[in-house]
């Protein structure tokens, strides 16, 4: 984290849930009163395209950061769903994250703990996205970036500000970034 220097670019919200509950309802669960992804939902290549265009986003450009939002952060608030947010979660794997990839963002991230899904079948070894987004192609990874509130201002796009903390040698930071989008 010493070597990250603080940065602002486009953010671009994908509101995987927002458009599930929209359009077919399907890969939706409820939870507590609170409407998230299916567990080891596996967020493909063809959500993300239906999400933008849902969104009226053109795409995905070099230097953005991408948010997913898949509800999944809302078990972390409980103590008694806090053992099923961390048992599995929903989001992409390797398809999507050469995709995203190819597009060069700074960062890809999601609100859940690990931004690539758990629990799946086509899961068959330990976070390979983390391998190939940061290793392979040099993508930062965020996760549990909440977004909750640019969905409900429908802010799709929006200002992406962070500013690291630094700590030598370390390999991750705990301070949140900023999304900055005008009131609706």
């Amino acid at each position: 984290m010493d070597k990250v220097p603080p940065f602002v670019t486009r953010g671009v919200l994908l509101d995987v849930l927002g458009w599930k509950q929209a359009t077919s309802g399907s890969g939706v669960q409820e939870i507590g009163g609170n409407p998230m992804l299916e567990d080891s939902y596996r967020i493909t290549l063809e959500d993300i395209l239906d999400t933008m265009a849902w969104e009226g986003l053109d795409g995905i450009e070099a230097g953005d950061v991408v948010v997913f939002r898949t509800g999944w952060w809302k078990l972390a608030e409980d103590p008694s769903t806090y053992d099923h947010y961390l048992a599995t979660e929903p989001g992409i794997y390797m398809r999507e994250a050469s995709y995203l990839a190819e597009h060069r963002p700074t960062l890809v991230a999601s609100d859940s703990w690990a931004l690539e899904v758990l629990g799946h079948p086509d899961v068959t070894w330990a976070f390979p996205v983390h391998q190939t987004l940061i290793t392979r192609w040099g993508v930062r990874i965020g996760e549990g970036v909440i977004s909750d509130d640019l969905a409900a201002a429908g802010a799709y796009e929006f200002v992406y500000s962070y500013s690291p903390q630094w700590s030598y040698g370390g390999t991750a930071g705990n301070v949140p970034p900023m999304g900055l989008a005008p009131l609706s």
